[in-house]
C-alpha cells in the first residue's frame, strides 16, 4: 500500500487578456468604472471560479451553502488593500436565516478585467470551492505584480494511524503567506481528523516566491488544500 499526496495549490487565480483601444484624436476616454462596476466585475470572477463545497454543511441548516443569498460591495476601503494603488474591494456573501458571512478582498484594473484575490475568511474558505486550479502559481496581466509561486513543498507524512484505518481524503487550510514567502496564521477549515496534524505540520515549511506589487512584497492570505490517498 502506497501513499499518494497532492500539493496545495497557491489560491491565485484570475482572469487575463486585455483588448488595448486606441482612441481617435479628440475622443474623450471613457469614464473609470464606478466602484460598484468594479464589485460586479469582482462578483462575476467568484461566482465562475468558486463552487459551493458540498462537503461542509452550515450549523443552523445541516445541509450546504446555497446559491440563493445576497452579495454585497463595502463602500470602504479594505484593510489589505492599505498603499496599494489599485482599485480593491471587500465582497460579502450572506445566506439569510444563518451567521455565515463569506468575504473576499480583490485587486482589480481599472476596467476590472484583471483581477488577484489578496484576502478571504474562514467563511469564505469553508464554504466555498476552486472550480478551477491552475499549476504555474502567479498570472496576472498587471506588469505591476510578480510573484506568488510556490517554490518549495515538502510533502506530508501519512500518518500510521491513518494508514492502518485506511483514511485518506483532502484537508483543507486558510493560511497567511507573509512578505518573505513563509507561511503562518493556519487554520484548520475542513478534513479528516486523523490527517490534520501532518498538514498543518507540513504546510508550515513551504515556501512561495512572495508576491510584489511594485516591486514592494506584500501579505496575502490563501486557501491550501492537501490531498491524502493510496494508490
Amino acid at each position: 500500500m502506497s501513499m499518494r499526496t497532492v500539493s496545495a495549490v497557491f489560491l491565485f487565480l484570475f482572469s487575463v487578456g486585455i483588448s488595448k483601444v486606441s482612441l481617435a484624436q479628440g475622443t474623450t476616454p471613457p469614464a473609470a468604472p464606478s466602484q460598484q462596476d468594479l464589485g460586479q466585475k469582482a462578483v462575476d470572477y467568484i461566482t465562475s471560479h468558486f463552487g459551493i463545497d458540498p462537503t461542509n454543511l452550515v450549523p443552523e441548516t445541516h445541509k450546504p451553502l446555497t446559491s440563493a443569498g445576497n452579495w454585497s460591495i463595502s463602500k470602504k476601503l479594505p484593510p489589505a488593500c492599505a498603499n496599494i494603488r489599485f482599485p480593491c474591494v471587500l465582497l460579502s456573501y450572506r445566506q439569510p436565516g444563518t451567521n455565515v458571512l463569506c468575504q473576499w478582498t480583490m485587486l482589480l484594473k481599472s476596467d476590472g478585467e484583471d483581477r488577484i484575490l489578496l484576502d478571504l475568511n474562514e467563511d469564505a474558505a469553508r464554504y466555498f470551492t476552486k472550480k478551477i486550479y491552475g499549476k504555474e502559481g502567479l498570472k496576472t496581466g498587471f506588469d505591476e505584480i510578480s510573484g506568488g509561486k510556490l517554490i518549495s513543498s515538502p510533502r506530508p507524512i501519512y500518518p500510521e494511524n491513518a494508514k492502518l484505518n485506511h483514511i485518506q481524503g483532502s484537508v483543507k487550510l486558510l493560511a497567511r503567506v507573509d512578505e518573505t514567502g513563509h507561511i503562518s496564521d493556519i487554520k484548520l477549515i475542513s478534513g479528516p481528523e486523523l490527517l490534520r496534524g501532518s498538514s498543518i505540520d507540513t504546510v508550515k515549511h513551504w515556501l512561495y516566491e512572495p508576491l510584489k506589487i511594485d516591486s514592494v512584497p506584500i501579505s496575502i492570505r490563501t486557501v491550501i488544500t492537501v490531498n491524502y490517498a493510496f494508490n
